[in-house]
C-alpha cells in the first residue's frame, strides 16, 4: 500500500505542472489550425477503440453536473464520433509505433482539431521504456498533430494486472512528455488509483483479463457509483471534462 500511495503522489505532482502550463502554448497551436472545427480524433489501442469509449457520449450523458455537456456535444462534428478503427488510428494490439507508422495518414485524412490519444497497454509487453524508445516515438507523434495545428490531449494508461512495475515507468514517460511539450493530460491511472487504490482489480479493471477498463452498463452514465466502478465511464468522464477545459480556454476563442 505504502508503495502504492507514493506513485500516486509523483503522479498527481506531475499532472499539476503539466495542468497549469498548457493553454498558453496550445492557444498558440490552435492558432494554426485550418480545418474543421469540432473534429476530435482517437488515437490508441483497444482502450480507445473499444464502442464503449467516446462514442456513448454523443447521445447525452446522465448524472454529470460539473461539465456543460449539451453545449460540448453540440459542438463537436458528428462525423467524428465513429472515427474508429485501422484508418482512423485506434487498433486493437496497438502500439505507439504503430500510431506514428500511420500519423501523417490519419492527420491528412480528418484534420482534426483535437486529437485523444492514449498509448502504453501494449507497448508494456514489448520492453522497456528506453529499448522502445516509446517517449521519442510517443513524442514523434503528438508533435506530428501539432505541426498539424491539432490540439493534444494525452491520457496515462490505466493499472494491469502483474504489470505495475511496467505500467509506472511508461506512465512517468507519458507524464515527463505531457510536460516537455506543454499539454493536457488526463492521468486515468492516478484517477483509478484514488478511487479504487487497493480493489481496482476486478472494479474498475476487468477481472477476466486485468488489463481494459469495465463496462458494467452504460458509461455514458457519470454517477459517483459508476465513476468509482464503471473503468468506461470514468475514462468518459475524465476525457470529457479534460475536453471541456480546451473547449473553454481554447476551441471557443477563436
Amino acid at each position: 500500500m505504502k508503495i502504492k500511495i507514493t506513485v500516486l503522489a509523483v503522479l498527481f505532482c506531475s499532472t499539476f505542472f503539466a495542468e497549469e502550463a498548457w493553454i498558453k502554448p496550445m492557444s498558440g497551436i490552435h492558432k494554426n489550425f485550418k480545418g474543421k472545427p469540432g473534429t476530435v480524433a482517437l488515437y490508441g489501442d483497444s482502450i480507445t477503440y473499444s464502442s464503449h469509449f467516446w462514442e456513448p457520449i454523443k447521445d447525452g450523458v446522465a448524472n454529470c453536473g460539473d461539465i456543460d455537456t449539451k453545449k460540448l456535444i453540440s459542438y463537436i462534428s458528428p462525423e467524428c464520433w465513429k472515427w474508429k478503427g485501422k484508418d482512423n488510428g485506434n487498433v486493437i494490439g496497438w502500439s505507439v509505433r504503430n500510431g506514428l507508422q500511420v500519423i501523417d495518414k490519419v492527420l491528412a485524412m480528418h484534420d482534426p482539431e483535437t486529437a485523444i490519444i492514449m498509448f502504453g497497454t501494449n507497448d508494456i509487453e514489448r520492453g522497456s521504456v528506453k529499448d522502445r524508445k516509446f517517449a521519442e516515438e510517443m513524442t514523434a507523434v503528438i508533435k506530428k498533430c501539432l505541426d498539424n495545428g491539432t490540439v493534444v490531449l494525452l491520457s496515462t494508461i490505466p493499472p494491469r494486472r502483474n504489470w505495475q512495475e511496467k505500467v509506472n515507468e511508461f506512465n512517468a514517460a507519458i507524464i515527463a512528455v505531457a510536460n516537455e511539450l506543454q499539454i493536457p493530460l488526463v492521468d486515468y491511472y492516478a484517477e483509478v488509483l484514488k478511487r479504487r487504490p487497493e480493489d481496482w482489480d476486478g472494479t474498475l479493471i476487468s477481472k477476466v483479463d486485468g488489463c481494459h477498463p469495465t463496462a458494467g452498463g452504460k458509461t455514458e452514465d457519470w454517477n459517483a457509483e459508476a465513476l468509482k466502478s464503471n473503468g468506461y465511464a470514468l475514462r468518459n468522464y475524465l476525457t470529457f471534462k479534460k475536453y471541456g477545459e480546451i473547449y473553454e480556454n481554447i476551441l471557443s476563442k477563436r
